[in-house]
């Protein structure tokens, strides 16, 4: 499972099927903010879902 699709399933796990707010006025900025939250900050160390 790449980046993108680790950050898609966790994003989904943590807020059902929301639309992060800021993805209608810029969705470019909110697909890189969420690639990098939930696709690499939550997998690094032993960090649980709280």
């Amino acid at each position: 499972m790449n980046r993108i699709e680790k950050s898609e399933e966790k994003f989904k796990q943590l807020s059902g099927e929301g639309v992060p707010g800021t993805h209608a006025t810029d969705p470019d900025f909110q697909d890189i903010l969420s690639y990098f939250i939930f696709g690499e900050v939550f997998y690094q160390g032993n960090l649980d879902d709280k």
